[in-house]
């Protein structure tokens, strides 16, 4: 049996050999296609074809087509010599994928701390422009609440004008002042009765209607009346347009509301009068007297009953 000089290996042992090629001997890796030193095609050669070493001499072709090599290890068939393939496009190819084929790489740790920088970054930034809506929102909340304060200012301020106006008898002016008021603070029912009761002075129908009016919206802000100063009041625009029943069941209702109040009293003793119901009326009016002596309603009061009554 012969030696193979490449490999000191006996001829014998690399035939029966998978890892060498079987025409050159090469050595071969599992998986290959071709051999890398000759180009033989690998996958050409039949699984059952033992091939013969180089130095080994031909065998006896039969007519059978069989027979037994002269070194003895076993019958094999004829082998037809393979063309030799070279690794050209298919190698390519091969190399090209692998080439191509995409890398996954660690991220580095710098990359992990930019994003958290980052992410703080924002979130400071988020936390910042929270504040300062809130403080904007915050600062508008107090200059309304700022402004209404002023203009509940101005608007005392204005009624203490109109006061003084109407004191005068300066109706007019005393209007204005009342009517600014309320546009300043449409919710204090004093200034209404302010009003409706500088109307009701002018003593002009077309004004009565007005002064009812204020009265009215007085009530539907408070239905107290202002401790019943607002149905005395509208009680007085009736008597002046002589709808005296009205008048008397205000006045009652706004003695109900303040007992305590002489000029109610007087406004009752009043009313009775106009009726005509003079004992009723004394009664009324020394009720008045009685609370608050130097009452100018009450006073007023008993001076026209004493001159209802001089004249009968």
């Amino acid at each position: 049996m012969g030696v193979d000089a490449r490999t000191a290996t006996p001829i014998g042992d690399i035939m029966t050999t998978d890892n060498y090629c079987p025409m050159c001997r090469s050595l071969l890796q599992p998986g290959d296609k071709f051999c890398f030193g000759c180009g033989y095609a690998l996958e050409a050669v039949p699984a059952t074809t033992t091939l013969q070493p180089p130095d080994s001499p031909t065998p006896e072709i039969r007519p059978d087509a069989s027979f037994r090599s002269s070194c003895g290890c076993g019958t094999a068939q004829p082998v037809s010599p393979q063309p030799i393939v070279l690794p050209t496009q298919e190698l390519e190819n091969e190399l090209t994928q692998e080439a191509h084929k995409p890398k996954t790489k660690d991220r580095p740790w710098y990359m992990l701390v930019a994003f958290i920088v980052g992410l703080s970054l924002v979130l400071v930034k988020g936390y910042r422009v929270f504040q300062y809506i809130n403080n904007r929102v915050s600062n508008k909340t107090q200059d309304a609440d700022h402004n209404g304060e002023t203009a509940a200012n101005r608007a005392d301020a204005i009624f203490t004008s109109g006061l003084k106006h109407l004191s005068a008898k300066n109706y007019k002016q005393a209007i204005e002042d009342f009517t600014s008021a309320i546009n300043l603070n449409s919710s204090k029912t004093i200034y209404y009765i302010a009003r409706g009761q500088t109307y009701r002075q002018m003593d002009v129908n077309g004004f009565l209607d007005l002064a009812i009016a204020d009265f009215n919206k007085c009530l539907q802000i408070d239905p107290n009346g202002n401790n019943g100063e607002a149905f005395a009041q509208r009680g007085l625009a009736y008597l002046n347009k002589r709808r005296v029943g009205l008048a008397m069941g205000d006045f009652e209702t706004a003695i109900a509301h303040n007992p305590s109040n002489a000029s109610f009293h007087a406004y009752l003793a009043i009313g009775c009068a106009a009726q005509g119901k003079f004992a009723l009326a004394r009664t009324h009016c020394t009720n008045a007297l009685a609370l608050d002596p130097n009452n100018e309603n009450a006073i007023k009061a008993r001076n026209i009953l004493l001159a209802a009554t001089s004249s009968r």
